[in-house]
C-alpha cells in the first residue's frame, strides 16, 4: 500500500475547489479519480440512497458499504437488498461485527452508561470499517451540514485520519429540503422508516 502525506491547507483548498461543484459532478470526479479504492458509505436512509440513484444514473461501479450492526430494523435490510437488486452497477458490500450481539452482551455486560454505550457503537459499527482499513482511499457520504451539530462545520472534503481515508461529502451545501424533493425520483430505493 503506498501512503501519500495531505497536509490540512490541502484538504481545504481540494474542498473549496468542490464547494460550486455539483453532487453529481463531485461523485464522477470521485470515481474517475480513484476507481475501485472509492466507495460510498451507505445506512440506506434517503440521503444515501440518493447518492446511491446518482451512481447507478452515471454508471459508476462502486463498492457500497452497509454495515449491518445486528440491531437494524427488517426494514433497513429490505431497503439494502432493494438497492442490491435495483442498482446492479454497485456493489453492496455488507459489514458486520466480529461477534453477535448477544454474544457481545454476555461477555461485556448491558449498556447502562454512556462510555458502555459509546464502547457498543464501535464494536458495532467502527470496527467493522476499521476491519477493511486499507481497500479503500475514499469514502463518500451523505452528510450535510444543515443537519446541525458537528455535521456544521463539515468540508466537502476530509480526512478520516482513523480509517486513513478521504471522506467526500457531496451534499454538504445542499439542503436537506431540496436532496429530499430530489430522493422522490423512482429510482431512488426507498426506506419506509425514513
Amino acid at each position: 500500500m503506498r501512503t501519500v502525506q495531505v497536509s490540512r491547507s490541502q484538504i481545504e483548498a481540494l474542498s473549496r475547489a468542490l464547494e460550486p461543484k455539483s453532487p453529481e459532478e463531485i461523485l464522477a470526479l470521485c470515481a474517475a479519480a480513484l476507481g475501485d479504492r472509492a466507495a460510498i458509505m451507505s445506512s440506506m436512509q434517503w440521503a444515501d440512497n440518493l447518492l446511491c440513484a446518482y451512481a447507478q444514473r452515471a454508471g459508476l461501479a462502486l463498492d457500497v458499504l452497509f454495515v449491518d450492526t445486528g440491531l437494524l430494523h427488517p426494514e433497513t435490510l429490505a431497503a439494502r437488498d432493494e438497492l442490491v437488486r435495483t442498482h446492479d452497477r454497485l456493489r453492496v458490500r455488507t459489514l458486520a461485527p466480529s461477534e453477535s450481539f448477544a454474544a457481545q452482551t454476555k461477555r461485556l455486560g448491558l449498556y447502562v452508561t454512556v462510555e458502555g454505550q459509546k464502547a457498543c457503537c464501535d464494536l458495532r459499527k467502527s470496527d467493522p470499517l476499521a476491519a477493511i482499513r486499507g481497500e479503500h482511499d475514499l469514502f463518500v457520504s451523505s452528510l450535510r451540514r444543515d443537519e446541525g451539530g458537528r455535521r456544521a462545520k463539515i468540508g466537502v472534503v476530509e480526512l478520516d485520519t482513523a480509517l486513513g481515508v478521504l471522506r467526500v461529502h457531496p451534499f454538504a451545501l445542499a439542503s436537506s429540503a431540496s436532496l429530499r424533493e430530489r430522493s422522490r425520483a423512482s429510482d431512488v430505493v426507498a426506506h419506509p422508516l425514513h
